[in-house]
């Protein structure tokens, strides 16, 4: 059996805006998650969608459960949002948000 090469991954970030260091220290103080797992629960939601579309080491039908369950704990998640803010559902995206391949909807410039 072959043994796959580990990759390390470091990471280092010294928040500069008020939004950035209200999520890290969020992240880093949770009671229940490490800061590995809400990092890599983020990531897996979020970006591991994209990775597998593009990815030619899986077959069409993995890449769909993949894609299907990272996009339910998306909406779990957006779910939980609204409840606990009151909000409304927000609906749809504009148009002219989904053109590009990723939009913080201008969250990194606060």
């Amino acid at each position: 059996m072959k043994v796959e090469k580990q990759e390390n991954f470091r990471w280092r970030y010294q928040p500069k805006n008020k939004l950035d260091k209200e999520l890290l220290l969020y992240i880093k103080e949770h009671p229940a998650l490490t800061v590995t797992e809400m990092m890599l629960t983020a990531l897996r939601s979020f970006w591991l969608p994209m990775a597998v579309i593009d990815s030619s080491n899986y077959e069409e039908p993995e890449k769909e459960r993949i894609v299907k369950k990272c996009v339910e704990t998306l909406l779990r998640q957006a779910e939980s949002l609204q409840t606990k803010t009151s909000m409304e559902s927000i609906g749809k995206i504009s148009k002219e948000n989904s053109n590009s391949k990723f939009n913080d909807s201008g969250l990194a410039g606060w």
